[in-house]
């Protein structure tokens, strides 16, 4: 038609369902590969690499793609809409409405996906997380949503439907921490399940010789499993009883981020990233006595320090670990959970929470996490690195950020540092008769260092080595365990005053002494 503008709004509604169908159908992919790896019998250290795998990297990517095309069906359904608008206004009629539509999906308001509060309560946990990571692509949609319920209706899904609330991006801190607790409480029931079973075949290890245990190994085993697990149980009881705030806590996934502080009276947030080999139980310290040596000890104590302090402790899925599937030299790894941390600080955005002036820390590999979200689109009024080590080669300093670095004297990160390599990585595939090698280059290492060169201010640690003695045949032994135990430290709550310091100055609006 001759100077016809616009679109069909019918033919644009119907290519949302279409688009929507096909996002349904890559959920529906996801839930139905999980259920066959959940009734798959693997057992041992392969059969949980690849379980790990899948969900934190596999399944993640099947719902990132379901919710590119959730985000085009909005796209879609606006411009639908703005079309009618349009077409409405010039006294003409495109197609059948679409109001009282809700936030972000076409849906209407007080639904989520099509789903009603009480579809929402009957769903499974599964379905609750897989609704939460796609959802949270819009965050300030799901917030729309959230806020369009009545708080009785707020109040019966952080009680019966958790895993949505509680991982929903864009849903205020502290509905996601009641939620959470809520996951909480379910975890300790099942812990208390298993160390029930654990008890009884220590009581009886005769009875169980020929299924769970066979020998010594084995016992001891169990007694390490029990331990931790009265260990996580003191954790979790402690954010069930409000002492400790989770924002995000998926085991399955190995998410955790701990919320310190009130998000309500907040003046200025940490957002602290800690190093290689952090896992959940790096999160449970002593339990009993509470933050002591654990990761959370330094942050906790600077938000003691400087009142108005929100800090979140962050090991948002799985971290690099000290091995060769997984070390902290892996470039993937990083960039991944950059992008996680830039996604988490677009929900906290998008939550309610005002603006607030944010410093970012990072320790050892959580320097590269760190800078990977901003590489993803995440900035910070300040970035410290606490013996970082390092950035990849696509980074560059933010104009408007400040870049710190405490490195410890002799630290054990120097030495992989500027280190950087492509290593091709095999995969065999296909049949023994007819096989297919493909072969890929997989990037190690992070090239730019926290360095002056790089935009940073290089300061004064506090934390040196010991002067050897000359005559001790072990002093070089004793040197190398110094540096190790160094690189741990300055990210302590027994660190230096120097570093301390510093990082409550930046806290209150200071330069660190030196810089």
């Amino acid at each position: 038609m001759a100077g016809f503008v616009g679109a069909d709004v019918n033919e644009l509604r119907a290519f949302a369902k279409l688009v929507d169908t096909a996002s349904r159908q890559l959920d529906d992919t996801a839930n139905g590969l999980s259920a066959a790896l959940g009734s798959t019998r693997w057992l041992g250290p392969d059969g949980s690499e690849f379980t790990a795998h899948w969900n934190s990297q596999y399944r993640p990517g099947l719902t990132r793609a379901s919710g590119s095309l959730h985000g085009l069906v909005t796209i879609l359904v606006k411009n639908a809409d703005e079309q009618e608008a349009t077409s409405s206004d010039a006294g003409g009629g495109a197609g059948p409405g679409g109001s009282g539509q809700g936030p972000g999906d076409g849906t209407p308001s007080g639904e989520l996906g099509g789903k009603s509060v009480d579809d929402l309560e009957d769903l499974s946990t599964d379905e609750l997380r897989e609704l939460a990571e796609k959802y949270s692509k819009d965050p300030d949609a799901a917030h729309d949503w959230w806020e369009s319920l009545t708080p009785e209706e707020q109040a019966r899904l952080i009680e019966n439907a958790p895993e949505l609330v509680g991982g929903l991006d864009g849903v205020p801190a502290l509905d996601r921490v009641a939620a959470n607790a809520n996951i909480a409480g379910d975890q300790i029931e099942a812990n208390d399940a298993r160390i029930e079973e654990i008890e009884q075949q220590l009581a009886e290890p005769w009875r169980y010789a020929l299924s769970s245990i066979t020998g010594a190994g084995d016992i001891q085993a169990l007694r390490d499993e029990l331990s931790a697990l009265k260990n996580e149980n003191g954790y979790l009881q402690k954010a069930v009883d409000g002492d400790v705030q989770l924002y995000t806590y998926d085991k399955d996934a190995d998410r955790l981020v701990e919320m310190i502080g009130n998000p309500e009276t907040a003046t200025q947030q940490m957002t602290w990233i800690p190093g290689t080999a952090t896992t959940m139980d790096s999160f449970y310290g002593n339990a009993k006595i509470g933050y002591g040596n654990d990761i959370q000890a330094l942050s906790s104590s600077l938000a003691d320090r400087v009142p108005g302090t929100l800090v979140f402790v962050t090991k948002d899925g799985y971290y690099p670990q000290w091995d060769l599937s997984h070390p902290p030299s892996d470039t993937s790894i990083a960039m991944d959970l950059g992008r996680t941390m830039a996604q988490f600080q677009t929900g906290l955005d998008a939550s309610g929470l005002p603006p607030l002036p944010t410093t970012a820390v990072g320790h050892s590999a959580g320097l590269a996490i760190l800078t990977a979200s901003e590489q993803a689109g995440a900035h910070y009024e300040n970035v410290v690195s606490l013996s970082g080590i390092g950035m990849d080669d696509g980074w560059k300093p933010q104009s408007g950020t400040s870049y710190y670095d405490y490195t410890t004297e002799g630290d054990m990160i120097l030495a992989a540092r500027g280190l950087h390599a492509s290593i091709p990585e095999i995969d065999i595939s296909g049949s023994i008769f007819d096989p297919q090698i493909h072969i890929t280059e997989v990037e190690m290492g992070f090239p730019l260092t926290p360095s002056a060169e790089n935009g940073f201010t290089v300061l004064d640690s506090g934390i040196g080595l010991t002067k050897p003695d000359l005559l001790d045949p072990f002093a070089g032994w004793n040197l190398v365990n110094e540096s190790k135990d160094n690189h741990s430290l300055v990210a302590s709550g027994r660190t230096s005053d120097e570093v301390k310091d510093g990082l409550t100055n930046l806290l209150f609006g200071k330069k660190p002494a030196g810089s």
